[in-house]
């Protein structure tokens, strides 16, 4: 959305516009659905909403066509088709919140993930070995797993040091428990 938003201000094309309306629009959507415990959209109404996506697409590579059309500079205009390109290429991904309601609609956990990474390497300058990076990597996985899951952190924690296994559910376990013993961390 925020590259979207960046047309829109810095070019101002309408295509833009009718893109962030399209996902606004299909996210109020999916939202209706879950309110009413539908559980998926049908396949003509994904069919229908994938068609929409194209057609804003290719209106897109057009006015960006016709925006280049005898201009010997057209770096201004870089970001603007590399955003078509990968709105296009990436079609399946971007709409997969229509598909399957587990998918959230924006991405915004996954950037906070990396961002709590990219911080703390920010901060200490890095790790001192690779089984450092990993220990840390399992205590953080471990924290934002409980945190998603409004477990509590002092008794999590406060269980791993006393050699109490944690269960925390995982959805590829067949029984929909995963056990993650963290007792390791607790002798060095």
């Amino acid at each position: 959305m925020r590259y979207l938003k960046a047309v829109i201000e810095i070019q101002d094309r309408p295509w833009a516009k009718k893109m962030t309306e399209f996902l606004l629009d299909a996210k109020k959507l999916k939202s209706e659905r879950i309110a009413a415990c539908i559980k998926t959209l049908t396949p003509e109404e994904i069919d229908r909403q994938e068609r929409r996506y194209i057609a804003i697409l290719d209106e897109g590579d057009k006015k960006y066509q016709i925006a280049i059309e005898g201009k010997m500079n057209i770096r201004r205009f870089r970001e603007e088709r590399c955003l078509l390109v990968r709105l296009r290429e990436y079609k399946n991904e971007h709409i997969r919140f229509l598909s399957d309601f587990h998918a959230p609609f924006g991405n915004n956990a996954a950037e906070q993930s990396a961002h709590f990474m990219k911080s703390k390497t920010r901060v200490a300058g890095g790790f001192r070995s690779g089984q450092g990076a990993d220990n840390h990597m399992t205590i953080a996985s471990v924290i934002a797993s409980a945190k998603k899951q409004k477990k509590n952190l002092y008794s999590m924690i406060k269980d791993s040091f006393s050699g109490k296994p944690i269960l925390i559910p995982d959805s590829s376990s067949s029984d929909d428990t995963a056990c993650l013993d963290l007792q390791y961390f607790s002798s060095s």
